[in-house]
């Protein structure tokens, strides 16, 4: 029988979970991170996803109640940092700007959204996110941006030469068929996933994060791509 932790030093049960199960509760809410790059929710659609946003929410119960056994903690603080936030699994604005810089720093490149490591990704998302931010502390975040991470706004974001590579394709699409591609029901896999990739670019029109630079070159070799409402 798995041997199970041993009672804290105030007399109580600290969790009387076998120490092997719960490492495996935390790989697998670890893994869901990874894979689909947000938290489990408490209202997700399947009962494992429930079940991982339980299990947190039962770490946090412990911490609380001073009833989480250190090693625990350890765990936890190594592999998810911030996981003790009552509100949400993420570190504080400036310290992801921090992260952002020492990454600019170390890899003397900007973080791929497209890179394999979740962390780089995360790094990126975030950084493409300040873009369209409208928070009240926008302009004061504006201004540490700026002063921090000099042409963070231009840049663009992700793989380049992927984003190239793709808009090529779509203006040979154009060339061929004579019209855009879409994602109707009789598109081929190649060119659903061709609409698929203008669908994104309209919806970064829309929410105001496409970069300058991208949009000119849309505009240039698409013309008619926006959609009908957009300016």
């Amino acid at each position: 029988m798995e041997k199970l932790e041993s009672v804290g030093a105030s007399g109580r049960d600290p969790d009387m979970v076998p120490r092997r199960d719960w490492d495996e509760q935390l790989d697998k809410y670890v893994s869901f991170v990874k894979e689909c790059n947000r938290v489990p929710s408490q209202s997700g659609e399947g009962p494992g996803e429930r079940m991982l946003a339980f299990w947190l929410r039962h770490q946090k119960a412990s911490l609380r109640n001073g009833l989480l056994l250190p090693e625990r903690f350890e765990k936890l603080e190594r592999v998810l940092p911030g996981w003790s936030s009552p509100y949400r699994l993420r570190p504080g604005w400036d310290q992801m700007l921090a992260r952002v810089v020492q990454f600019k720093t170390g890899h003397g490149r900007w973080p791929s959204s497209t890179s394999p490591d979740f962390a780089e990704r995360s790094l990126a998302n975030w950084l493409y996110r300040q873009a369209a931010s409208r928070d009240r502390q926008h302009e004061e975040r504006l201004a540490k941006l700026n002063n921090a991470l000099a042409g963070w706004r231009q840049r663009p974001s992700g793989d380049t030469e992927g984003w190239n590579s793709r808009l090529e394709q779509i203006v040979g699409h154009l060339q061929t068929y004579g019209r855009l591609p879409t994602m109707g029901a009789s598109a081929s896999a190649e060119e659903y996933a061709l609409g698929k990739w203008l669908a994104v670019q309209r919806y970064a029109l829309k929410k105001g994060t496409l970069y300058p630079e991208r949009l000119g070159r849309l505009d240039e070799l698409l013309p008619g791509w926006r959609p009908a409402a957009a300016p």
